[in-house]
């Protein structure tokens, strides 16, 4: 798999030319079924609403897209430039191996990784930029992220230049919370081999049989008591879709949040 940056089109989120846009895309695609590669690549595309989206697009070895995500948690801006967001994450097979897709930003949502994580994905691509983040938070970050939903992480960036402390980070981290590589600051193609099956056993406590970590963690997980804990939903932005009672020591009653549980 071949994983490009944040915006090949359009770094810096620049304004994006529509037709050039759509050749790159065909010249990706071109290139995936010579090289007989799968490729990953993200673009600021406009799409049949009229507006700009930050997709990933997923090129199979045939040259054919075989998936394309949204990028749902906008950065400030790109709400700002009143980009359209996705509803959903999406989920693809590609040689056995279960991919997902992450953008940029939303490397800081381990909420989101743990809803990733419930459908138990081999691979988490990762098309970033982070231009103002310091570089050690980024290593750290694409760790735990992948220690906690037991997947490998693919981060593909930008270099900030040799000196910079800042972005950069094109890196691997394995479902052990491991580097496998990282580029850091430099440029070019960097390579490596894993085995998107690999998974971190453990045993469930000291002396006992072992399981994946991330079964351990679904087995002994109490959603009600976190959901207790959450602050008032805010639902003004979204369709609001009511329901009969439900359960109202969590969510208020008459709610979709308080009958999904």
């Amino acid at each position: 798999i071949l994983v490009f940056p944040e915006y090949c089109n359009a770094p810096g989120n620049f304004e994006a030319d529509d037709v050039i846009s759509r050749d790159l895309l065909r010249r990706y695609k071109n290139a995936a079924k010579k090289n007989k590669a799968n490729i990953s690549v993200n673009m600021k595309i406009k799409k049949s609403d009229g507006k700009y989206y930050n997709t990933t697009f997923f090129i199979d070895s045939f040259g054919e897209i075989a998936s394309e995500y949204d990028k749902t948690h906008l950065s400030y801006a790109e709400r700002k430039d009143a980009m359209g967001s996705g509803t959903q994450p999406v989920f693809i097979t590609c040689n056995d191996a279960k991919i997902t897709f992450v953008t940029c930003f939303e490397l800081y949502f381990s909420e989101y990784f743990e809803a990733l994580a419930a459908k138990k994905p081999d691979i988490i691509i990762c098309p970033s930029y982070q231009r103002s983040e310091n570089s050690s938070i980024i290593i750290t970050q694409a760790k735990a992220r992948a220690l906690d939903s037991e997947a490998f992480i693919i981060r593909s960036s930008y270099s900030m230049g040799e000196e910079s402390s800042y972005g950069g980070q094109s890196l691997i981290t394995d479902p052990s919370g491991s580097v496998v590589i990282n580029a850091r600051q430099e440029t070019g193609l960097f390579t490596a081999n894993i085995n998107p099956q690999m998974k971190r056993i453990r045993p469930v406590a000291y002396g006992n049989f072992s399981l994946s970590s991330r079964d351990i963690i679904e087995q002994f997980r109490i959603p009600d008591l976190y959901r207790r804990n959450l602050p008032a939903l805010n639902l003004s932005k979204y369709p609001r879709l009511c329901a009969h009672r439900g359960f109202s020591e969590a969510c208020p009653e008459n709610t979709l949040p308080s009958n999904r549980i």
